[in-house]
């Protein structure tokens, strides 16, 4: 019995180890890309914060309802470089710039990003899960 939980557990951390931590963003933009809801929030934690730059804190069922929104009226192409990763006991806190653009389905232009991003990373059953999201306009 003792050999099974030690194995139960060694599975689990083995799939929420440091260099795996900034896999949930990349698939985040990716399903961004993709223009899909599903596919980018199941990289979130069952109740995510986002921290967007100059607004309140946007919680949980309010973050699909964004991305909904957002890919109703735009398509995203965005790539992300992940500068450093800290983890350690099931969190990470994960750090880059969000670049590319973001065009307008009406066919009005389009409009750069050029976005740091600060994320908290929590381990859940299934893997690495983004549980706090900020950014902001990076500096050039």
């Amino acid at each position: 019995m003792t050999s099974l939980a030690l194995l139960l557990v060694l599975a689990a951390g083995s799939q929420c180890s440091a260099g795996t931590a900034s896999e949930p963003l990349l698939r985040i933009i990716d399903g961004d890309n993709a223009a899909s809801v599903d596919r980018v929030m199941s990289n979130y934690s069952s109740d995510p914060v986002w921290m967007p730059p100059n607004r309140p804190p946007i919680r949980g069922t309010q973050i699909r309802n964004a991305y909904t929104r957002q890919f109703a009226s735009e398509h995203p192409h965005l790539k992300i470089t992940v500068s450093d990763v800290r983890a350690g006991d099931g969190v990470a806190h994960v750090t880059g710039l969000t670049e590319g653009t973001v065009e307008p389905k009406d066919g009005s232009p389009g409009r750069k990003v050029h976005d740091r991003f600060d994320a908290i990373v929590v381990c859940e059953r299934d893997g690495w899960k983004v549980s706090v999201l900020s950014w902001g306009p990076a500096a050039n």
